[in-house]
């Protein structure tokens, strides 16, 4: 599925994520229709499907995780965008710290039959307002969680598009 997400915050700082989701992984508890990113959820932007009453699984159990994967046939593609002025090293560190969201989101992640990445982009249009790594740990965060977010709204999505098609 094909997902977007984004947060502005009070002072006026935007995060957004959008990304291409085909991935190896599973993106809901095995078990379950609730997705792995559910505590990061917005205003029911992904069913606002509830973790299971009493949860645990089994730490190899992958739930939806495809049984039997192609080579080059697996990739989550991610861009997060920012209208932080950021030079090109804090852009790469945004990015860095985005990849968390693929993890809150997809279980496993990163697989060798994957080609998961994260890109990052900076507007540069609001100036940092706060020490720089602050700030730069600030914004990552927002990236990290809204990557997970639109990771679960992409698969949701696309699911509910199948339903109705």
């Amino acid at each position: 599925g094909l997902g977007s997400a984004s947060i502005v915050t009070e002072d006026g700082f935007s995060v957004g994520a959008l990304v291409a989701v085909n991935c190896f992984g599973s993106v809901k508890l095995p078990n379950s229709d609730a997705f792995w990113a559910a505590p990061f959820e917005r205003d029911q932007e992904f069913g606002n499907i509830p973790y299971p009453q009493t949860f645990s699984f089994d730490p190899e159990d992958w739930g939806q995780a495809k049984a039997n994967p192609g080579a080059r046939a697996n990739t989550t593609i991610a861009c997060i965008a920012t209208n932080a002025a950021l030079t090109p090293s804090q852009t790469q560190r945004l990015a860095d710290m985005a990849v968390a969201g693929m993890a809150r989101a997809i279980r496993p992640v990163f697989a060798p039959f994957d080609g998961d990445v994260v890109f990052a982009l900076s507007t540069a249009k609001k100036p940092l307002d706060a020490p720089e790594p602050m700030q730069l740990a600030r914004l990552g965060e927002l990236a990290a969680s809204t990557l997970a977010r639109a990771i679960a709204r992409g698969v949701y999505e696309a699911g509910r598009e199948n339903l109705t098609a």
